[in-house]
């Protein structure tokens, strides 16, 4: 019995030597360079340009990938199984975060920007007036009264030539690039184009989005739905851009479609 119980002593003391343990290797790569490499809680390191490799004992294993700014926090989660001498290549994608820091920001600089008239309902921005009711909605100098009226793309861009209002005679239907500049992200993001201008990405999905995507302040009882643009697409004869309010999203559409039409004239 002494005999086998040296023995015993023997091979595991080997074990240890060897490092016989079960155990595989995470190669770890995400879009936040930068960022912490969380595993099972435990702060692993930091994610530089290219890839991490780590050593983690074999099972079900849990990486987050956590990258914190002024501005913006990023994060991203996957759950993983490592089995015993295996190499993994693990990709872990990480969603954005505006931080309420942002968020304050941004409103003050919106706030800075209005130049609003209660009076006759309209508002200035920048170089451009907007009636800041769409079309069939009516300003009672406080909000917009009424759902709003649907245009095919054509008949948008002939009702706008002869609308008067606030004084004023030269309304038309803004360009895609115009509309654009009126989506708000509550959520603090800043969409970005595909295009210069054009086929924009929305809001986002990150934090929470108030609907219609635009300062529902400035522009009150805006229809969650696409208004058309005076911008047409030259590749199909057809079909005209029009943007989303529900997600801040633009794209193309077929100009017999009805949307709805916010006016907007240029300041000389």
């Amino acid at each position: 019995m002494k005999k086998i119980l040296t023995l015993t002593a023997l091979f595991l003391s080997l074990l240890s030597i060897t490092g016989c343990s079960s155990e595989g290797k995470l190669h770890i790569t995400s879009n936040a360079k930068g960022a912490t490499i969380f595993i099972d809680g435990e702060k692993k390191g930091i994610i530089a340009d290219g890839i991490i490799t780590i050593t983690v004992d074999e099972g079900e294993h849990e990486i987050r990938i956590f990258k914190h700014t002024q501005e913006w926090d990023r994060e991203g989660i996957k759950q993983t199984f490592v089995a015993d001498k295996s190499s993994i290549e693990v990709y872990v994608y990480t969603d954005i975060t505006a931080t309420q820091y942002r968020i304050d920001r941004l409103n003050i600089e919106i706030k800075k920007q209005l130049n609003l008239d209660k009076k006759s309902g309209t508002v200035v921005i920048e170089s451009l007036m907007w009636k800041r009711c769409s079309e069939g909605q009516t300003w009672n100098g406080n909000t917009c009264i009424g759902k709003g009226d649907g245009y095919e793309w054509q008949i948008a861009q002939d009702h706008a030539k002869g609308v008067n209002f606030a004084e004023y005679s030269d309304w038309r239907v803004p360009t895609i690039k115009e509309l654009n500049t009126l989506v708000y992200c509550s959520n603090g993001h800043q969409i970005k184009y595909k295009k210069d201008g054009f086929d924009n990405r929305g809001c986002g999905k990150g934090g929470t989005r108030q609907k219609p995507t635009i300062n529902q302040t400035v522009f009150p009882n805006t229809p969650t739905n696409g208004f058309w643009s005076s911008s047409s697409l030259a590749s199909y004869s057809g079909y005209a851009w029009q943007l989303n309010f529900s997600n801040g999203n633009d794209d193309n559409y077929y100009r017999y479609n009805d949307y709805y039409v916010r006016l907007v004239r240029s300041r000389q």
